[in-house]
């Protein structure tokens, strides 16, 4: 088997691998990009081995996705938040939809319970996240902190965190979080205090 490789046809694998790459994204707006790279890569390929289908198909694709990325961005969420107790319906359904998921991040989990309270964040009408924990002296014990696939831009998050304060509670803290969910914890705001992660409001 030949080995040696033109940088045409590396250019050629990469971008394949960029293409496959980009389906394996939760993030819509992520898979857009990462799609778009890739498709530019096999365009150039395309080009240096004169595979003219190949370029038309990717030239199609980079346009798609550069118009379906300009809808994304021109269409900011509008969340808006309402409190609710663990026992809450659509926080059920919300909970029992992702609960695998949400077992993964909190491995910690419980069943919840009226004596919970929720923050259901909207986007629209949709519920795109949840914060659930316990409040002792206007401080949030957060026990779940998830936020569906698609929205993990950490917005929901900041939304969450930045509104927690009209509700009168002055400090949200989270004890002995997974490592999934570290990198998110920095993200929006939180320091570490011992084996807690703390966020002034």
């Amino acid at each position: 088997m030949n080995l040696n490789l033109s940088i045409f046809d590396i250019i050629g694998y990469v971008g394949s691998l960029l293409v496959v790459i980009s389906m394996l994204m939760t993030s819509v707006m992520k898979l857009r990009i990462i799609n778009t790279a890739g498709s530019v890569l096999a365009v150039i390929y395309a080009i240096a081995i004169h595979a003219y289908p190949t370029l038309v198909m990717n030239l199609a694709l980079i346009i798609i996705n550069v118009i379906n990325m300009r809808k994304l961005s021109n269409n900011s969420p509008e969340y808006r938040m309402v409190k609710a107790p663990g026992n809450d319906a659509i926080l059920g359904d919300l909970v029992a939809r992702y609960l695998d998921d949400i077992k993964k991040y909190f491995p910690g989990y419980r069943d919840l319970t009226a004596e919970d309270t929720a923050f259901i964040v909207f986007n629209s009408d949709v519920p795109v996240g949840i914060t659930v924990g316990t409040i002792n002296n206007n401080c949030f014990d957060i026990m779940i902190d998830y936020t569906v696939p698609a929205y993990r831009d950490c917005s929901v998050g900041k939304f969450i965190f930045s509104h927690l304060k009209s509700f009168g509670l002055t400090k949200a803290q989270m004890s002995n979080p997974s490592n999934e969910h570290l990198n998110y914890l920095n993200k929006v705001g939180f320091s570490t205090d011992g084996n807690k992660f703390i966020k002034m409001l």
